[in-house]
């Protein structure tokens, strides 16, 4: 009787040891496929791998040579995807270095257009309060704008300082 309590108990002890191993390859393996971008559900990995060692119908040597099968597959796979991630990541890049460089033109422009206008006097203000509300909505309207397009603050600063 003792002897089989002794038995229960150690096979329990090995099933703990198995679903911790096994936990440690399936991060492993979820880990490989977040970097390749992969999708898995590891919620359902995690309840097939509890469900087989506590079934006991399969041996523990087979679970963990299927689980670096698994994984040596989803490298080959992240290895494959590897060039066309790149790829894509350095076109994404590029995307938003020139999104960002159209903007900047836009505001920069827009700052030209306003000295041109002050300085040829094409844009007179008949009061200092006209003055000051017209200032105000520039400066509104850039701010806006630059909200929108994420530019940094020192970009406005920079061409807010052309009309001092």
């Amino acid at each position: 009787m003792q002897a089989e309590v002794e038995v229960e108990r150690l096979d329990q002890l090995k099933a703990s040891r198995m679903k911790e191993i096994a936990f440690k390859k399936q991060a492993e393996l979820e880990e490989i496929f977040a970097r390749a971008h992969v999708e898995v559900d590891p919620d359902a990995a995690r309840e097939k791998i509890m469900e087989l060692i506590d079934s006991g119908n399969v041996e523990p040597a087979e679970l963990l040579a299927d689980m670096d099968n698994q994984i040596a597959k989803a490298k080959e796979e992240a290895l494959s995807r590897k060039d066309i991630l790149d790829k894509v990541e350095k076109w994404m890049s590029a995307c938003e270095e020139e999104s960002w460089l159209e903007d900047y033109n836009r505001v920069f422009a827009i700052s030209l257009l306003l000295s041109f206008l002050v300085e040829s006097e094409l844009l007179v203000v008949q009061s200092l309060g006209e003055t000051v509300y017209l200032i105000g909505i520039v400066i509104t309207e850039v701010v806006n704008y630059l909200t929108r397009v994420n530019l940094h603050s020192s970009l406005f600063y920079s061409l807010l300082s052309q009309f001092q």
